[in-house]
């Protein structure tokens, strides 16, 4: 029943979309990444894997949608595979009311929801958030974002999230690079009155602008990227840590 009304929840938060019929797309892009990690360290028997990453980031007149779906292959072994992708949709609270706002290090806040999907050979959950977010003007920065949720989990009782994510574009020269990541952090919960632990992940990626090469920035990037889960899923005590290689192509 819990269930029933959260996704009933959902979909009417979803639904705030028409409040403004004459919603426009603002800007798009789309971009495919492939990694390649040898030493994932607390990933069970499975240490290298290679990683497709789908991606899509879009504003439009009424917020903003962010989309990633990965998917991890073991290269040895059982082959085992791992599927996560997480779908954000942000409602810009000024935009949908017809406020004019301008309030300095504040660029603008939000009703941010989310929808993670994942499954690999121990798991399988559809979980749904709903929270707030707040997007700051930092010189320097890209973008530097702060969503907090309450998590409805498939698996878990309820319990809540908060995620900020950054990008720093550096110049060294004439040579670009980007600085950008992500952390979430989720508080203890209970599975059937036994305790889950609380647990955070990060993904940190620094990369080169290749395409600036050829005159075309902000195309084709490659670099490293630190991944590192702290009690994944929740289970005290396995972390998992890897540096990998990666390759990044905006469509």
């Amino acid at each position: 029943m819990k269930m029933k009304k959260t996704i009933t929840a959902f979909a009417s938060v979803l639904a705030l979309t028409s409040i403004k019929a004459e919603a426009k797309t603002l800007w798009s892009d789309n971009s495919i990444s492939l990694l390649y990690g040898s030493t994932f360290e607390g990933a069970e028997e499975d240490k290298k894997k290679v990683t497709l990453t789908l991606e899509h980031a879009s504003g439009h007149s009424w917020g903003d949608v962010f989309f990633f779906m990965d998917r991890l292959r073991a290269t040895e072994g059982d082959n085992n595979s791992e599927v996560w992708s997480e779908l954000h949709p942000r409602f810009s609270i000024p935009n949908l009311m017809g406020m004019d706002w301008d309030s300095g290090p504040i660029k603008d806040f939000y009703l941010s929801t989310q929808i993670e999907m994942g499954s690999n050979k121990n798991v399988n959950q559809t979980n749904y958030l709903v929270g707030a977010g707040v997007d700051f003007d930092v010189p320097g920065f890209k973008f530097l974002k702060l969503n907090a949720y309450s998590r409805s989990n498939e698996n878990y009782d309820s319990n809540y999230q908060v995620s900020p994510a950054w990008a720093v574009p550096i110049e060294l020269g004439n040579q670009k690079f980007l600085f950008d990541g992500w952390i979430d952090w989720v508080s203890k919960t209970k599975n059937n009155g036994a305790d889950v632990a609380s647990n955070w992940q990060t993904h940190l990626q620094l990369k080169y602008d290749l395409g600036n090469l050829w005159g075309s920035e902000h195309t084709v990037y490659v670099g490293t990227e630190y991944r590192y889960w702290h009690n994944k899923f929740g289970v005290s005590g396995w972390n998992e840590r890897v540096w990998q290689g990666l390759i990044k192509v905006h469509l």
